[in-house]
């Protein structure tokens, strides 16, 4: 008995132990024995989801256009580019800057497209010349793992099957809570950048708050870190596409959460900043749960925001299905949120004639004494689609026209499709910067999707959109092998005629099977396949 007796104790303060360690990883303080211990559990975990070997044999996120870029230039006077084509405008005086997902290091979790740690690229183009420049964001997340010398924080890609659903209820949080970053200062703002009217330059994505950062004269590229003031103030994230009225200064975003916030019910948010960069006002929407909900519509003197068929999906996860995935089932809804909004009640919702989505509308203004908007977005709708980022949505996206009688006493919106068939497939909607939330515009911009293409962000040109006569205006297709990126809109040094095409569309390009990257300026105007100029990037 006596041997019983201490094998019990033995075991009973094992268990205690154990017991104690768990407690401290999931309700304890942050540190860094229960954050090694999370690693060691983690990495465990990753070789049950065997996500090396899916990332070097299988995933084609990690390879051609999405093929990370290794080395960095962040400082200095960068490197001149050479000109194959064409000739820069002698005027042309600016700086373009792109932003994607970069994996620093090799990916051993499993990866997602969303994934990636941000990278700033910049052109300076100046006197006829152009000279490049790139540099990773310093994120706290990224220089602790630069520290460590991998890879520490849980990505998108691991959410597939029980493995990850079990990564996202023990370990993603808990890990994120020990290395001592915050809810809104843990994500990888690699999405999207803008230029707020006060100087400030952000870089977001819609998990976390905006990063800031600044630029050299050159184009060099130096980190701040994040506004989480702003996060703070608001309780929620901000969306990788807010929207600035160059006239006003003022700028409006969205915020959505897929866990509800702080009380686990609000889902989606609207703000406002001054021309100083203030926040004058948030509120609460009402929405039905947690969506992918990526862009909104400014117009004169609202914000339009969609409550989308696109449902986040926790449950699919565990059968290996995308993280979001289209509900037929589920009303799809638009929001009208006035500028100067106080509260929900001042919010008036439509419900779409069928469920749908967008992910990049093009623009919206209003007529009949403002009692009427007119929304221009590539919808998309339930199809077969397996996989990829929607899943069983957006086969193809259909612009449409979207109109909305503040007038009328019901709630049901009226969407005329502008291209029933699908010919000009296509998303990444673009419009020159300054004309958004001004009024009626002549001309916006897609990429358009290669022809029979299943494959998500395969574009090989653009389409010039008429939303003056309802019509495609131009369409306009690279040479074969070549994906081209969104279609950026940059005004033309000397003004002349509509402001709406009186520019360049640019962007990079990259050349499959040829491992070359280009920048390239097309006529916005003319629309001619053959760029103004075209330069080789390093």
């Amino acid at each position: 008995m006596g041997h019983v007796g201490l094998a019990i104790r033995g075991s009973s303060a094992i268990a205690v132990v154990l017991i104690s360690i768990m407690v401290a990883i999931f309700k304890g303080p942050p540190n860094r024995l229960s954050m090694e211990i999370l690693d060691v559990l983690d990495q465990l975990l990753d070789r049950q989801q065997d996500s090396l070997n899916y990332n070097l044999e299988r995933n084609e996120i990690l390879r051609g256009i999405f093929a990370p870029v290794a080395e960095e230039l962040p400082d200095g006077p960068g490197l001149e580019v050479e000109v194959v084509e064409g000739t820069l405008p002698r005027k042309l005086d600016g700086m373009f800057l792109r932003i994607g997902p970069n994996p620093w290091g090799q990916p051993t979790k499993r990866h997602h497209v969303f994934d990636g740690d941000g990278m700033i690229h910049t052109l300076r183009i100046k006197d006829g010349r152009a000279v490049y420049h790139n540099a990773w964001l310093q994120t706290p997340r990224l220089n602790l793992e630069r520290e460590r010398g991998g890879a520490y924080f849980n990505r998108i890609g691991e959410l597939n099957g029980p493995v990850g659903l079990i990564k996202a209820i023990f370990i993603m949080g808990a890990k994120q809570k020990h290395a001592g970053l915050g809810k809104y200062t843990s994500g990888v703002p690699n999405t999207a950048v803008v230029a707020l009217p006060n100087g400030t330059l952000w870089a977001l994505n819609e998990a976390s708050a905006p990063f800031e950062f600044k630029l050299t004269a050159e184009g060099g590229v130096s980190s701040i870190g994040f506004a989480s003031n702003i996060s703070r103030q608001i309780h929620a994230p901000v969306s990788a596409h807010p929207k600035v009225d160059k006239r006003s200064g003022e700028v409006f975003f969205h915020s959505y959460t897929l866990d509800g916030g702080e009380d686990g019910a609000t889902f989606l948010k609207y703000s406002r900043l001054n021309r100083n960069g203030k926040l004058e006002k948030t509120i609460s929407l009402e929405a039905a749960g947690p969506s992918f909900n990526h862009d909104a519509v400014l117009t004169e003197n609202y914000m339009v925001i969609m409550d989308p068929s696109v449902r986040f999906t926790p449950e699919k996860i565990v059968n290996g299905g995308s993280v979001f995935t289209f509900n037929e089932n589920h009303s799809t809804r638009v929001g009208v949120v006035p500028r100067n909004a106080a509260g929900e009640e001042d919010v008036r919702w439509f419900d779409l004639p069928r469920a749908a989505a967008w992910v990049h509308p093009l623009h919206g203004w209003e007529e009949e004494a403002n009692q009427t908007l007119k929304l221009w977005a590539p919808l998309g709708f339930k199809s077969d689609k397996l996989g990829g980022v929607l899943e069983g949505c957006c086969d193809k996206f259909y612009m449409s026209e979207i109109r909305l009688d503040l007038r009328q006493t019901g709630n049901l919106a009226e969407i005329t499709t502008l291209d029933p068939e699908g010919a000009y497939n296509g998303e990444f909607s673009r419009l020159r910067d300054d004309l958004v939330g001004t009024g009626p515009v002549t001309f916006g911009y897609t990429a358009a999707t290669r022809f029979n293409s299943s494959v998500d962000f395969d574009f090989d040109g653009y389409i010039k959109w008429d939303m003056k006569h309802g019509k495609v205006a131009a369409d306009l297709r690279v040479s074969d092998g070549w994906v081209v990126g969104e279609p950026v809109f940059v005004p033309k040094p000397s003004p002349s005629g509509d402001p709406s095409d009186d520019g360049f569309i640019a962007n990079f390009l990259y050349g499959h099977g040829k491992n070359t990257t280009d920048f390239a300026l097309w006529d916005a105007r003319s629309f001619s396949r053959n760029p103004v100029v075209r330069l080789r990037v390093p």
